[in-house]
């Protein structure tokens, strides 16, 4: 069995030579990490396979750590059976928590040795499985829901020393003190952050990797969103409302606590899985599990013997024998494990690279279900609301940037707030791909109508630079948003955009692409089917355009907040769905 625990045991480090003789296009004093793309071209010759998988420059000295599926973390504890996502800082997967403790914390009447007991954040996290399986009418201390967990595995050179310092543990620590003992009470919300279960350090070729044992959770919604482009079909309207509505308490409560998330996206709100879980429930009134290919999971897997999954030889599918993940899950998640294993015939495996690459999950099989909420992931780059962060700190796609990254260059908790549009659009309302700042800054206006006289000397000044850029290179010099309330003067200065066209009020000019939005989902909802409540959910969508309107603001300080938001959304839809 490969143990990635010990990194000896992924490959023998005094078996692998760098090639002889060195490609004479590389610098001799390059280290071999940074070179081995061009030095090993025939490493994964069905790399193809694989796709999508993370880049595999990123296996380097501080980069990913070397993951296969079978692989066994935590002295033996997590199986790793799939393939869940990728970041430039982390791999995510899929794993089987062999060892399973029930104890919740308590004492055991019996003599016998007891497991060490669970932590407060695994007892958090069942409590939440446990409020699942009473709707589902499983027996929770059967239950096999909660061996399924996801690891987090961060590359070295994004873990701390000290995994109390990484940001992501703090937050999630913060969070979970906001929801302790409320999960299951009456009248309490959703937490609608990930769970952290545990955490871990991991040695291996790369260096030392924070590894966060976090609840199982579904695709994201860009995921849900591709899977329901590929039928033709679109997110359902209670679906975007419902979504939107979490997500607004998400933020409410995270900024209540005191933390502002930094990187809302499309790809950091994930869906729950309930629904996909029901494989794992157990019947109470039978006393087995629900799903046909459970099989020996009804034994207790702590004492079991842990059979060895066959190693694969080339790019196919791949199940292990331990642990039974039905059919089903497969096809949603996109099919069983696309492996492509190393290959290389004239050089042996150097340590630093992975056995095997994985294809990541697709979940093209996902179903749209009302029994789903969202969870927001990722809090990497969480700051204190009390704080604002420098725009140069704060990593943010070029698309979902928010106007004070420009025009004032640092972005508060109000940030947080400019990304909500997300779920409505599930598209980006500023598409960009690349260009000059003054040219995404254009696309917000063209929907949001002028800038107010606050930012327009800046954007007047952005622009001067940008000309002067042009004209000489050499003599670029850095735009401070500070100091850019009056322009320099030019003669080569570049008109800027001409604000006193008629563009409209903002209200309309958001109006139109709102409308255009709803049209879309409503085409997609009619190709895919409706029920009694669908009208309905598509009409109520038309109450997410004032508070559109209100958070996609120029200036923060004008944006409403969740609150209010919260307030209109839920005095003008009622979740049907839900009430039944």
């Amino acid at each position: 069995m490969v143990t990635a625990d010990n990194p000896t045991s992924i490959a023998d480090p005094n078996q692998w030579q760098p090639p002889d003789p060195p490609d004479p296009r590389i610098p001799s004093d390059f280290p071999p990490w940074q070179t081995w793309p061009s030095l090993y071209p025939d490493a994964y010759p069905e790399a193809g396979r694989a796709i999508p998988h993370e880049p595999l420059t990123g296996y380097l000295q501080g980069g990913y750590h070397p993951v296969s599926i079978g692989d066994l973390l935590r002295n033996r504890r997590y199986l790793i059976r799939f393939k869940l996502g990728y970041g430039v800082h982390s791999t995510v997967w899929l794993a089987q928590d062999l060892e399973h403790r029930r104890d919740e914390g308590k004492e055991q009447e019996s003599e016998e040795p007891q497991p060490a007991r669970a932590t407060a954040r695994e007892i958090l996290h069942r409590r939440r499985i446990s409020v699942s399986c009473e709707r589902k009418g499983c027996d929770y201390q059967g239950c096999e829901a909660t061996k399924w967990v996801v690891l987090k595995i961060k590359t070295a050179e994004s873990s701390p020393t000290n995994a109390e310092e990484d940001a992501e543990v703090r937050t999630l620590k913060l969070l979970e003190t906001r929801w302790q003992g409320k999960i299951g009470m009456e009248g309490a919300s959703e937490p609608y952050y990930s769970a952290l279960i545990d955490h871990f350090c991991l040695e291996g070729p790369n260096g030392r990797h924070l590894c966060l044992v976090l609840e199982f959770l579904g695709p994201c919604v860009w995921n849900v969103v591709d899977a329901c482009a590929m039928y033709g079909d679109s997110v359902r309207p209670d679906t975007i409302l419902r979504s939107t509505v979490q997500l607004l308490k998400a933020v409410d409560k995270a900024h209540e606590a005191g933390v502002a998330h930094g990187d809302i996206s499309l790809g950091n709100v994930l869906f729950t899985c309930h629904a996909f879980l029901d494989d794992f429930h157990y019947s109470s009134s039978s006393g087995s599990c629900t799903s046909s290919e459970c099989g020996d999971l009804q034994s207790d897997l702590t004492d079991a013997t842990i059979p060895q999954p066959p190693q694969p030889t080339h790019a196919k599918e791949q199940t292990g024998p331990a642990t039974a993940l039905p059919e089903s899950t497969f096809e949603t998640l996109g099919g069983g494990p696309q492996i492509a294993p190393y290959a290389s015939i004239s050089h042996p495996r150097p340590p630093f690279l992975p056995p095997q690459l994985v294809k990541t999950a697709t979940w093209v099989k996902w179903k749209d279900s009302s029994a789903e909420d969202i969870r927001i992931v990722d809090w990497e780059q969480a700051f204190p609301v009390s704080a604002k962060v420098d725009r140069k700190s704060l990593a943010q796609p070029l698309d979902l940037r928010s106007p004070e990254t420009f025009f004032e260059g640092q972005i508060g908790p109000k940030g947080d707030l400019w990304r909500i549009y997300i779920l409505f659009y599930q598209q980006l309302p500023f598409p960009f791909a690349s260009g000059p700042d003054t040219s995404f800054i254009q696309r917000i206006i063209e929907k949001l109508g002028p800038l107010p006289p606050a930012y327009q000397n800046k954007y007047d000044a952005l622009i001067e630079r940008e000309t002067q850029a042009q004209l000489n290179p050499a003599s670029t010099t850095s735009f401070s948003p500070a100091n850019a309330n009056t322009p320099s003067p030019s003669k080569n200065k570049r008109k800027p955009a001409d604000l006193s066209l008629d563009l409209g009020a903002p209200s309309k000019l958001l109006h139109k692409s709102f409308e255009l939005r709803r049209n879309m989902i409503a085409d997609g909802i009619r190709r895919s089917g409706s029920d009694e409540h669908t009208g309905y959910d598509l009409e109520s969508l038309t109450c997410l355009l004032p508070i559109m309107q209100g958070l996609l603001r120029w200036e923060p300080q004008e944006r409403i907040s969740a609150k209010e938001a919260l307030r209109v959304l839920e005095t003008e839809w009622r979740d049907h769905r839900r009430e039944m």
